[in-house]
């Protein structure tokens, strides 16, 4: 495995609560379970609104999942782009691998043998990317989590607003090394609560 970040700092406008805290069918909460998905990453940290800080329901979450380091962004009203910014400048210092996961904290289905097929191949020089590959349809679709090569963390760090790392990805085409996975939980996200109850097949669809 490598160093993950899980981004959670959104506003949830669509899902109309906050979605971290939404119960799915297990009874789990979707951040949550998406914490537990990268339990074994040698190094963990969670971007959180910096209005997060202190509140009950935080330190229940961090309790609940040690050695999870929290990234409270000041800028995170700004868009994903900005928090992806401000976390990466946070945890670039401290990290020494030549990678980093960055993944979705709406995203809690994604499969621990994901998880390593993209870890395995991790490069300095490469961004590497599942692709889910629709069965039957001859489709694929990009998904998440996405591994990030050191090369690209100064170019992450610049990033403002939305322009998340589609705009890194564009600068950078030659880097991607798209993985393609039957596993349908690389872009099954939870967008409005009545994701919440799709089957995987479902919303694969």
């Amino acid at each position: 495995m490598l160093p993950v970040v899980v981004l959670a700092a959104g506003r949830s406008h669509r899902f109309g609560a906050d979605k971290r805290q939404a119960i799915l069918p297990d009874g789990q909460g979707i951040l949550a379970t998406t914490l537990a998905t990268f339990r074994h990453a040698p190094a963990r940290f969670v971007a959180l609104r910096h209005s997060d800080r202190c509140t009950d329901w935080c330190e229940d979450l961090l309790a609940a999942h040690p050695g999870w380091v929290p990234i409270f962004c000041h800028r995170a009203e700004q868009g994903m782009g900005a928090s992806l910014s401000e976390t990466m400048a946070a945890v670039s210092s401290c990290l020494s691998s030549r990678a980093v996961m960055i993944a979705l904290g709406d995203m809690p289905w994604i499969q621990p043998a994901t998880l390593h097929l993209l870890a395995a191949r991790a490069s300095e020089v490469r961004v590497v990317r599942p692709r889910y590959e629709e069965g039957g349809a001859g489709g694929h679709v990009p998904g998440h989590p996405v591994v990030w090569g050191r090369r690209f963390w100064p170019a992450l760090q610049a990033l403002d607003r939305d322009e998340a790392g589609r705009a890194v990805l564009a600068q950078y085409p030659e880097a991607l090394d798209e993985v393609p996975v039957n596993d349908p939980g690389v872009i099954r996200d939870i967008d409005r609560p009545r994701d919440l109850d799709l089957s995987q097949d479902e919303k694969a669809k």
